[in-house]
C-alpha cells in the first residue's frame, strides 16, 4: 500500500511543473492583460487545434492539464481541447522506446494520432462551434473563483498560482491513489487479451480502457500491442481517447459540469471511429 501511495505521488509531482506555470500564466494575464488583449487570444490566434495537436504528442499528459485549464478560462476552442486530448500520449512513447519498437511504427503512429486530432479539432471549430457548449465563455476571474483561490490584484501572482497549483494536485494525487488501487487488483488486461480474435469489439473495450483518466491505460494498451495481444486499430483508439488526468482538471475547473460528458462522448466516439477505419483498412 506504501508504494501504491508513493507511486501515486510522484505521478502528481510530474504535473505540479505544468500545472504551477499554467495557473501563472493564468494570474499573469488576469492582472495585467486588457479585456480587448483576451479578446484576441480567444479569437485563436494563438490557440489552433493544429498547435493544440502537435503539443500533445510531447510523451506525458502535462499537455492534457493545460489545455483543460485553458478551456475552462476560456481561452481556447472546443476544438483545440478536443486535438490536444486526441493527439495526447501519455507513456505511450515510452513504453514503445523502453520496448525497442520500430522508429517507423512510433513516427507513424503520432503522425495518425496528430493529424487526425488536428483534422478532429478544425472540424469542431469550423462546423459546430455554434451548436457545441455555447456556454462556455472567457472568464479568468470567474475560474478564480470557482477554485477559490482568493486572488485578488494586489496580491503576488506567484501566490495566487501556487494556491490553485496545490489544490488541483492535491485533488489529482486522491484520485490517483484510487485507480492504483483499482489497477493493482483489477486487472483489465485479462479481459482485452481474450479480445484479440475480436478486432472490432477490442476497438470499443480499448476506448472504454483508454479513457480512464490516468496514465496507466497508455502503458497497458502499449505493452499489450506489443504482446500482440491487441490490434493495431484498438491501440489506436485507447491511445486517442486516453488525454491522462486531463478529463480530471477538466471535471474540477469547468464550470458547467455536464459539459465534461459531451466532451468525453465526442473525445470516446472520434476515438472509436479512427480505430475501427484502421482496422478495416489494415
Amino acid at each position: 500500500m506504501t508504494d501504491l501511495i508513493m507511486d501515486a505521488f510522484w505521478d502528481t509531482c510530474a504535473l505540479v511543473p505544468y500545472l504551477f506555470l499554467t495557473y501563472l500564466l493564468l494570474e499573469y494575464i488576469e492582472h495585467r492583460t486588457l479585456k480587448y488583449s483576451l479578446k484576441a487570444v480567444a479569437n485563436k490566434k494563438m490557440g489552433t487545434p493544429v498547435l493544440g495537436a502537435v503539443l500533445g504528442m510531447v510523451p506525458q499528459c502535462g499537455f492534457s492539464v493545460v489545455g483543460a485549464n485553458l478551456y475552462a478560462t476560456g481561452l481556447i476552442t472546443l476544438g483545440t481541447l478536443i486535438a490536444i486530448f486526441l493527439s495526447t500520449s501519455d507513456e505511450m512513447v515510452p513504453i514503445l522506446l523502453s520496448e525497442g519498437a520500430s522508429s517507423s511504427l512510433i513516427i507513424g503512429l503520432l503522425i495518425l494520432k496528430g493529424g487526425y486530432a488536428a483534422i478532429c479539432g478544425i472540424f469542431l471549430d469550423l462546423f459546430l462551434k455554434k451548436a457545441l457548449l455555447k456556454r462556455q465563455k472567457l472568464d479568468i476571474e470567474a475560474f478564480c473563483h470557482r477554485t477559490h483561490c482568493h486572488c485578488h490584484p494586489k496580491k503576488s501572482i506567484f501566490r495566487a498560482a501556487s494556491w490553485h497549483t496545490f489544490e488541483i494536485s492535491s485533488f489529482l494525487f486522491v484520485c490517483a491513489v484510487i485507480l492504483q488501487f483499482l489497477f493493482s487488483y483489477v486487472f483489465p488486461d485479462t479481459a482485452l487479451s481474450k479480445l484479440q480474435n475480436f478486432p472490432i469489439l477490442s476497438v470499443f473495450m480499448a476506448a472504454i480502457i483508454g479513457f480512464i483518466p490516468s496514465c496507466y491505460p497508455s502503458v497497458l494498451l502499449t505493452k499489450l500491442f506489443l504482446a500482440h495481444t491487441l490490434s493495431f486499430g484498438a491501440l489506436v483508439a485507447g491511445t486517442l481517447c486516453n488525454a491522462g488526468v486531463g478529463i480530471l482538471v477538466l471535471y474540477k475547473t469547468l464550470a458547467f459540469k455536464k459539459d465534461v460528458f459531451s466532451i468525453g462522448g465526442i473525445l470516446y466516439v472520434l476515438s472509436v471511429c479512427l480505430g475501427l477505419l484502421v482496422v478495416l483498412l489494415f
